[in-house]
């Protein structure tokens, strides 16, 4: 069994290294019980939710990049470790949660930045 954390392992699963580091010996399902029994869940991804119409009679926008930019080919996987970033901080972090202000949303963005680069459990 790989005990580092991943996304595809439950959520008591993933908070069991966190117990042994504070020196508590316990269980994968004494740790689903003792969330199942305080009502703890894992935040799930939001639906996706199409936020584009191109069905439209409206006129398009020229381009504003060079047109050389358009002709080279890129990597997919390029913009996966940032994309991945993203979403564990939105769900983790943001979602679900009302903020008075721009700055109290910032401030949040950089506290989950800190504690995704210094304090989580790397794999």
């Amino acid at each position: 069994m790989n005990s580092s954390p991943t996304n595809h392992q439950p959520l008591a699963e993933r908070l069991r290294p966190k117990t042994l580091a504070r020196g508590i010996r316990v269980g994968n399902e004494r740790v689903r019980k003792l969330m199942q029994r305080h009502g703890i869940k894992a935040r799930g991804k939001r639906k996706f939710v199409v936020t584009t119409d191109s069905q439209h009679s409206l006129p398009i926008a020229p381009p504003v990049a060079s047109p050389l930019w358009g002709l080279t080919r890129g990597n997919c996987w390029d913009n996966a470790p940032t994309e991945s970033l993203w979403g564990r901080l939105k769900v983790g972090r943001l979602y679900g949660r009302g903020f008075a202000t721009r700055r109290e949303a910032m401030d949040e963005v950089i506290d989950g930045l800190t504690f995704y680069n210094h304090k989580r459990l790397h794999s």
